[in-house]
């Protein structure tokens, strides 16, 4: 018998256990799990975030990294690139990221609270339920950008780039969307109530469901799908609705003195108590519209259809115009 022979098994066990080999692939699983862990001094081990970042951030370059649940609040990512970035529930609130390229860039869960973006490039990233609240996002890109159930209360977005992005069920209560682009966006079912879309361009936009209450819309182009949006109190004086689809929009105490409204599609919608006057509805379509107490003095109801329309003694004509009386009802509305 040899002298291995001799040995005790548990010895020679253990012999075995703690090769070289298998010590070294301990360590670098032990490696990974610190660095799982704590990622921040990942990043620093491999050079990606220089030293003194966060908060000191400007000009960083993580294009195509995989940076989520760091911890970037009030960091000053000023015209960092990061461009198709993952960066999943980064904490971000009250960052600087003016003048960053975060195109493709995917944010889902992310909090931006009170922070800065004025002229971010965020095209086509996906901002699936991310906080915006507070935000100043001044002129940023967001073209195809994905925000579903997005919180965007109280944000300011004066002459920002929405085309074409997808806003289903986002929170804009109370934001500021002066001048914004919303070309073909899709809004339905957002929460735009106190909202301020002063000259804001909605053409093609698809409103389905939307509430509007109170919106400012003030010369906003509307010229698209606003199935039962409730519009109720909103100033829309000016507004460019030609063509749109409102079928059961509500409009109740609304302001479109002024508004253009011409082959508008309005059937079913209540215009109860609306201000309409000098509206523009040659050729519109208001069957079994609600036109209680409206005033539609100086309105163009040229060629207009107004069958089974309802009104009451408060409603107010155009100088020389016959309603049908068929429709007249004296019902008081709530």
């Amino acid at each position: 018998m040899n002298n291995a022979e001799k040995k005790p098994l548990g010895a020679r066990a253990r012999r075995m256990y703690w090769t070289p080999r298998r010590m070294i692939l301990i360590a670098c699983l032990f490696l990974l799990l610190y660095l799982f862990f704590w990622k921040d001094d990942y990043f620093r081990f491999f050079g990606l975030l220089p030293a003194g970042c966060p908060p000191a951030c400007v000009g960083l370059r993580l294009q195509s990294q995989d940076i989520s649940g760091l911890d970037l609040s009030s960091a000053n990512l000023t015209n960092a690139n990061l461009k198709d970035s993952i960066m999943r529930n980064v904490d971000l609130s009250e960052a600087n990221l003016s003048g960053a390229v975060m195109d493709g860039a995917v944010l889902n869960g992310t909090n931006l609270s009170n922070a800065r973006l004025v002229g971010t490039k965020l095209i086509k990233a996906s901002l699936i339920g991310v906080k915006f609240s507070g935000a100043n996002l001044t002129g940023a890109d967001l073209t195809g950008a994905i925000l579903p159930r997005a919180t965007l209360v109280n944000a300011n977005l004066n002459g920002a780039i929405l085309s074409k992005a997808i806003l289903l069920g986002a929170n804009l209560q109370g934001t500021v969307l002066a001048g914004v682009r919303m070309v073909e966006a899709d809004l339905r079912g957002a929460d735009m109530d106190d909202s301020n879309l002063l000259g804001a361009d909605l053409t093609m936009a698809t409103l389905d469901g939307a509430s509007m209450r109170r919106a400012f819309l003030s010369g906003a182009k509307l010229r698209g799908m606003l199935i039962g949006t409730d519009l109720r109190a909103a100033d829309l004086r000016g507004a460019d609705l030609q063509n749109a689809d409102m079928s059961g929009v509500i409009l109740i105490g609304a302001n479109l003195i002024g508004a253009n409204m011409q082959y508008a599609w309005l059937d079913g919608a209540d215009m109860s108590r609306a201000n309409l006057n000098n509206v523009n509805m040659e050729g519109a379509s208001l069957g079994g519209c609600n036109l209680v107490d409206a005033d539609l003095d100086g309105a163009n109801l040229k060629d207009a259809n107004l069958r089974g329309v309802r009104y009451s003694s408060g409603t107010r004509w155009p100088a020389g115009f016959s309603p049908p009386v068929s429709a007249f009802t004296d019902i008081a509305q709530p």
